[in-house]
């Protein structure tokens, strides 16, 4: 609600996220998308951010077995989308932010389009939204 602070709401945003994604695995490799870890990054946002987070590019095995790597690594990813985060409230912001991190933009948080991957089917953005911030 709006007593917490907003550290204590992205505290528990990265866990709705990484529950969601992973169930809490931080090894966890995507069949489908070779995502990777505990926030499931795709291979090519890893690449995108993590030089410019942590200053080079780790490899995908150091990735997933340094948790510590995770965790700086996605609140930089987090850090990037806020100036993009409209919201106000907790539920939408969080909304928002889930929007980013699944599908690149946070104003896609009531998109109900069928998603796939691999010729399987993922959650729409709104669902796999909803479901993200359900937990927190």
């Amino acid at each position: 609600g709006s007593s917490q602070s907003q550290g204590d709401f992205y505290s528990r945003y990265k866990a709705a996220i990484a529950q969601q994604e992973s169930g809490g695995n931080p090894t966890l490799i995507n069949p489908d998308s070779n995502a990777l870890g505990l926030y499931q990054f795709m291979p090519s946002t890893l690449a995108s951010i993590a030089p410019a987070c942590v200053g080079y590019q780790p490899s995908h095995q150091e990735f997933l077995g340094d948790r510590a790597l995770q965790d700086r690594i996605m609140d930089c990813y987090i850090d990037s989308a806020k100036p993009r985060i409209s919201a106000t409230d907790d539920y939408t912001r969080c909304r928002q932010h889930a929007s980013h991190h699944y599908s690149g933009d946070p104003n896609k948080y009531n998109n109900t389009a069928r998603q796939t991957y691999g010729g399987n089917s993922y959650p729409s953005i709104a669902d796999y939204t909803i479901s993200v911030c359900d937990k927190i």
